[in-house]
């Protein structure tokens, strides 16, 4: 295996001793004063400003606090390729392939140059060069290639090295403290930062606050000066999780930052203690400094994620569920139309969970989730509760018979899946689209997910998102009335709400904030327009909670054999958790008769009888609710009808823009159709739905070839695909990255899949297919 150099920018602040000892090449950037010299720091203590020497960086920042006027602020450029393309050959001196990791395109024109720098680099040497935009930048960006370079040094590949890099900058999370916002406004680097509110900013005392997003700079707060360290530590605390292991880079500007700095270390050390693997701090160079200020504070955090899961990590997760619970609990009550209308869901789940995570026995995980279900099972009440209480029985279960001493990511998934089962085995006759939907694709997606990582918190982020999307559409939803009323099951939701708890106590809630904004919408939607008449809440019976003294597992089968030969004329989610029945009664009558079958079995008694029916006053709160969530959206209706029945309709001036820019579309893209047509290659052009929009004359002719008289726009792409293709492609058709392509081949065809995105948007995708060492169809 060949071994590999680490080449970055000047933004990453890197000591020089550091990057020595790391083997790192730093590719510097032109920071330029307003006579056009080179700024840099001097090694003999020479202090030139106009011909761009410094005596010390503290030297170059009390320069710039001293300008009044925003032409004598310096510039910075990237260098040419040229440039790039000398730093990269003396790395790849000795025939050692290259990784370069570099602040995003969307900072710096550097990333452009030397990606077609690493082109030449490797066309001329035949070294593997790989270009990776970090997406971060200043301290976040010091872990990326610290990181990158100790694989390196470890011997590891050039493919091992990118992956581990891609997978890491999501884990880095950056907060840069802008005391003073006039260098960013002349510099023009934070888009959503305007010029009339920075100088407001400026005039207030007010700072912000910026992190990247997708390497895009975006203000998280403005706040007062004074409160800067103190917003910073909290947002740290906030995105940590519970007992995780982090690392902290910190960069700061002029001496007056390196106090705060010094602050900031102190009170991380204080609150982290032995979770803090690693602190460091550097003073920003002339580049950031020259875009940033003189008052600058760049914190990155490095979150190392979870290897195991501690007994006392698994008691927060389920501390925090339960007060996401108490938070969600109105909604969950009414969203709650399935197997009744009794709006309890929210009650039934939080009694479920309720003390679950109070004083618990530490000594072990097998002692601590025995507890944990044990009290589930003591506590679980209705339909979601009962699933829920066996879940945690089948988690726990899997973890004693296996006699796991370690929490970690293959354990946790396998305990999930025998939950999952329990779950589903608790019950007399399972209903997908229902909780046990949620639990089911949470297993299978945290499973997925082990396969290419070992992060804990990871895991069940992707089992959290696996579930939600379940949530909203299940692929075999069995319930008529949630169909018919489109909303979601409030047991699966409740279990969502858990996972997102668990999410929360690791941290990992900050990274799908966006995922899970657009999901609560969507969800208080369908709360603010759910309906039902009156009579659909009254229902006749009651729910039983009944436990069975003796009961023994042989005769469980039996019971409910029993159980459901009594006439019961209601649907009855039936179910058994450990020696505690779950059953809906008609009637006092069938209620005494199911007690009597129960007696066979052993000392029963009941443990909760609750009416099946809606109580009154929450039937009269529903209403109202109902009736606000309609008029909230009163607004919205007549800003809409303003828009279109006065503005559109009387003042077309938008819609006569629009007509011009059609016709010059059309013009546009009849050009772009004839080029399409002489293209040798059959074209398919289709939409998400996999419906297809296009196709040119070479598609006509592959469709000929193989059969098919005409295509017809609006057939599924699918029918005129060949079908070992298709199975090439399976699930792939909408997961490709924006750049990124499928290819494959056939003894007679090579076939190209790419996606279509329209700003960012993804519209649906192409296919090109060429005939095997042929020019055309």
């Amino acid at each position: 295996m060949r071994s590999v150099a680490i080449v970055t920018d000047e933004s990453a602040n890197l000591e020089k001793n550091f990057a020595r000892a790391h083997k790192i090449s730093i590719i510097p950037f032109n920071v330029l004063n307003k006579k056009g010299k080179l700024i840099t720091i001097s090694s003999n203590q020479e202090e030139k400003p106009e011909d761009g020497l410094f005596q010390s960086k503290d030297s170059f920042f009390r320069y710039l606090e001293k300008i009044k006027k925003k032409e004598d602020i310096p510039s910075t450029g990237a260098v040419t390729v040229e440039k790039c393309k000398q730093f990269i050959m003396e790395a790849s001196q000795g025939k050692k392939d290259v990784v370069c990791i570099h602040v995003p395109k969307e900072l710096s024109k550097i990333f452009e140059n030397v990606e077609r720098a690493a082109e030449i680099v490797s066309n001329n040497t035949g070294c593997k060069v790989k270009v990776v935009d970090s997406k971060q930048a200043f301290s976040a960006q010091y872990f990326i290639v610290k990181e990158a370079a100790e694989l390196a040094a470890r011997g590891e590949g050039i493919e091992s090295i990118v992956n581990y890099v891609k997978r890491i900058k999501k884990r880095v999370y950056l907060l840069v403290g802008v005391y003073k916002l006039r260098y960013l406004r002349k510099g023009g680097r934070v888009r959503k930062l305007k010029k009339v509110a920075s100088l407001v900013a400026d005039w207030l005392r007010l700072s912000s606050v910026i992190t990247l997003k997708d390497g895009v700079p975006v203000p998280v707060a403005t706040i007062p000066r004074s409160k800067v360290e103190s917003w910073i530590l909290d947002e740290i605390e906030r995105i940590v999780g519970f007992n995780e292991e982090i690392s902290v880079r910190i960069n700061y500007s002029g001496q007056p930052t390196r106090n705060k700095a010094e602050r900031i270390i102190e009170a991380l050390k204080n609150k982290f203690k032995e979770n803090l693997k690693e602190i460091t701090f550097f003073q920003i160079g002339t580049l950031v400094g020259t875009h940033t200020g003189p008052y600058t504070l760049s914190v990155a955090v490095r979150k190392h994620g979870y290897q195991e899961i501690t007994s006392e990590t698994l008691a927060e997760m389920f501390k925090r569920s339960l007060l996401k619970l108490k938070k969600n609990e109105s909604t969950l009550n009414r969203l709650n139309i399935y197997p009744v209308i009794d709006a309890d869901t929210g009650r039934n789940f939080v009694y479920t969970l309720s003390n679950l995570a109070e004083n618990l026995d530490f000594s072990s995980i097998e002692k601590t989730t025995g507890q944990i279900a044990w009290r589930a099972c003591e506590n679980g009440t209705g339909f979601s509760g009962t699933a829920m209480a066996a879940y945690l029985s089948g988690f726990s279960s899997y973890l004693a018979q296996h006699h796991v001493k370690k929490l970690e990511g293959e354990a946790l998934v396998a305990a999930m899946e025998a939950g999952t089962e329990s779950a589903y085995l608790s019950f007399r006759r399972p209903r997908e689209g229902t909780i046990l939907s949620t639990m089911r694709v949470s297993a299978q997606r945290a499973r997925e997910c082990l396969r290419k990582e070992k992060d804990i918190a990871e895991i069940l982020k992707e089992a959290y998102i696996g579930a939600v999307k379940e949530l909203l559409e299940s692929k075999q939803q069995e319930i008529p009335i949630l169909k018919r009323k489109g909303i979601v099951d409030a047991g699966g939701l409740a279990f969502v709400d858990t996972l997102e708890g668990w999410l929360e106590a690791l941290g990992k809630q900050r990274e799908v904030e966006e995922f899970i904004e657009d999901f609560r919408k969507k969800i208080k939607k369908q709360k603010s327009t759910l309906t039902y008449k009156r009579q659909e809440a009254k229902h006749p019976g009651f729910c039983l909670k009944i436990r069975i003294e003796g009961l023994v597992e042989t005769a469980k089968e039996q019971l409910a054999e029993e159980l459901e030969s009594l006439p019961n004329p209601i649907d009855n989610p039936f179910s058994t958790v450990s020696n505690i029945i779950h059953i809906h009664v008609y009637n006092q009558e069938l209620l005494e008769k199911v007690m009597a079958v129960c007696q066979k079995y052993g000392r029963a008694y009941v443990l909760k009888k609750s009416p099946l029916s809606q109580k009154e006053f929450e039937l009269i709160k529903n209403k109202i609710l109902s009736i606000l969530g309609k008029l909230r959206a009163l607004p919205k209706l007549i800003a809409w009808s303003v828009y279109w029945f006065g503005f559109r309709l009387f003042l077309p001036f938008r819609e006569i823009r629009l007509w011009k820019r059609t016709k010059d579309l059309i013009l546009v893209s009849k050009a772009l159709e004839d080029v399409a047509e002489r293209k040798e290659a059959a074209i398919f052009i289709f939409d998400k739905k996999r419906k297809i929009k296009y196709s040119n004359k070479a598609a006509d002719d592959y469709a000929h070839q193989n059969g098919i008289k005409d295509i017809k726009r609006g057939d599924d792409v699918s029918l005129y695909m060949q079908p070992d293709f298709l199975r090439e492609v399976k699930d792939k058709l909408f997961y490709l990255g924006k750049n990124e392509s499928f290819r494959y081949s056939s003894p007679f065809y090579s076939i190209e899949l790419r996606q279509v995105y329209v700003q960012d948007k993804h519209m649906g995708a192409k296919i090109e297919i060429r005939r095997v060492n042929q020019l055309s169809f």
